[in-house]
């Protein structure tokens, strides 16, 4: 199944840069952004490897047709939402924090704010 295929390429690529983040020094001691980018590449992996495999398999075993079936889906994506705005949020805040400690100046992020105004809606 192709959606398997490229779920399996994006958690070998998640894996690959949560290991490169590893990999990295604290910038003068601080590892807090470092910390924060780990926690979400960590996420993501987690997504690629379990939950969205989890509603592949729902969908092919037909679930997507049955009351229960639904209301798992639904709770699955309910809660990836929810984590997700979470991480968002502290990792956020700890780009923020870390510009603000070490003198330096965020760009804003168009994407982001596309992103952000999606979330909105």
């Amino acid at each position: 199944e192709k959606a398997d295929s490229l779920l399996t390429i994006y958690e070998k690529q998640t894996t690959v840069l949560i290991n490169e983040i590893k990999g990295m020094p604290a910038y003068k001691g601080d590892s807090s952004l470092k910390s924060a980018a780990l926690k979400s590449f960590t996420f993501y992996k987690r997504v690629f490897s379990d939950d969205y495999k989890k509603l592949i398999e729902i969908r092919k075993e037909g679930g997507d047709q049955t009351e229960e079936g639904v209301a798992e889906m639904n709770r699955i994506v309910e809660n990836l939402s929810k984590e997700e705005g979470e991480l968002d949020k502290t990792f956020q805040g700890a780009q923020r924090d870390f510009a603000s400690k070490h003198k330096m100046r965020l760009q804003e992020n168009e994407i982001q704010k596309k992103i952000d105004k999606m979330n909105d809606e």
